[in-house]
């Protein structure tokens, strides 16, 4: 499959952009023609944007590069070939603009310095379809990932021209206003929601009412009981289940919390097994018993986490959802009374977030802690 679809995405890139010379060559070439200014230039690429005669031709021209490489860079990086939307953002609002620029260029040619263009009497030439295609790019660029004094200053180190700062500072902000109109994320930050990436932005705040025991998961809780394990249960347990951690208690009646142990140590001490020990092998994960003399048995009291981190049920969802952003944590377990009532994921977190926000892109999840 994979390579099915590096073939199938090659193809279809390599037969659009064959049609146009422009497309043919390297996006960053792309853009240094788009920026070029036909005074200056002796290039015979930027030689074809330049002729009058052919005005039509070249406004339909670049249109069209720009719906191709708009399209492509929709699909494109969403595939499993490599890709990525900054430069090729930059190339579809370089050729829209560098059509805006050229069309005023040839509006100010047939009207002459009058009017709008009165300034332009003694400048020639007084419109450089180059300047608009750069402010395009950076207009585009700034819509699709939301950036703003950081795109202002990218685009004054590739131009070196502070006369552009003003103007493509007032572009991208009437890009971003527009492009917020429509949605404040960037594109980054939709296709980590896109993608169900486990990710908790510093800079989203929230008041919430709820507290650890609305969002918990307090059914069908997957733990290990401290006693009773063999090597053939465990490997049950890990063939059964894809849950990354198990929680240890002392009992499933009182779920008194011993600690964690994530599922890699799990798998890691099982795997250290010698040829002498069987199914039937005992592990066991507290020393508060004494081992077996004469027979093998797994200690895993060296791999258990013996401190997680633990919140109450009553504890304010606020506060949670602060925990896990200052600590970087991907669970806390929910206790009671030193009971182990739940446990908060950071998809629990996020689900909760995104309903609150009207979004229900993790909305109907399996109840666990699932890999990730």
């Amino acid at each position: 499959y994979p390579l099915y679809e590096v073939a199938g995405v090659s193809f279809v890139s390599a037969s659009a952009t064959y049609l146009s010379t422009f497309l043919r060559m390297d996006t960053t070439d792309l853009l240094a023609a788009l920026y070029s200014d036909c005074k200056y230039e002796t290039n015979a690429t930027v030689d074809q944007l330049c002729v009058e005669s052919e005005a039509s031709n070249i406004i339909v021209f670049l249109l069209v590069c720009a719906l191709i490489k708009f399209i492509l860079t929709i699909f494109g990086p969403n595939t499993i070939v490599p890709g990525g939307h900054i430069v090729p953002s930059m190339a579809v609002g370089a050729c829209i603009g560098r059509v805006f620029g050229f069309c005023l260029s040839l509006l100010q040619e047939r009207v002459g310095d009058v009017g709008f263009f009165a300034e332009c009497a003694g400048h020639d030439p007084c419109i450089t379809p180059g300047v608009y295609a750069i402010i395009g790019s950076a207009a585009m660029l700034s819509a699709v990932s939301r950036m703003t004094v950081s795109l202002v200053v990218i685009i004054f180190e590739l131009t070196d021209g502070i006369d552009y700062i003003m103007p493509t500072t007032i572009c991208i902000l009437v890009a971003k206003w527009v492009s917020d109109a429509f949605g404040r994320d960037g594109i980054y930050d939709e296709l980590i929601i896109l993608h169900d990436y486990p990710y908790l932005n510093n800079k989203l705040e929230f008041v919430f009412n709820e507290t650890a025991a609305d969002v918990m998961k307090a059914r069908d809780l997957c733990v290990i009981n401290a006693s009773g394990n063999t090597v053939g249960s465990l490997d049950h347990l890990l063939k059964t289940t894809e849950y990354s951690g198990y929680p240890i208690v002392k009992s499933l009646d009182t779920m008194q919390l011993i600690g964690y142990i994530s599922r890699s140590n799990l798998e890691t001490v099982l795997n250290s097994k010698t040829n002498e020990m069987t199914d039937t092998t005992a592990c066991f994960f507290t020393n508060d018993r004494p081992f077996p003399r004469n027979s093998p048995y797994l200690d895993f009291n060296p791999w258990l986490d013996q401190s997680p981190i633990q919140i109450v049920e009553t504890t304010p969802l606020n506060r949670v959802i602060d925990t896990f952003r200052a600590l970087r944590l991907r669970y806390v377990l929910v206790v009671r009374n030193g009971a182990l009532v739940g446990i908060t994921t950071k998809r629990d977190i996020l689900r909760r977030i995104h309903t609150f926000r009207g979004a229900h892109k993790y909305a109907a999840r399996p109840q666990a802690i699932k890999r990730t």
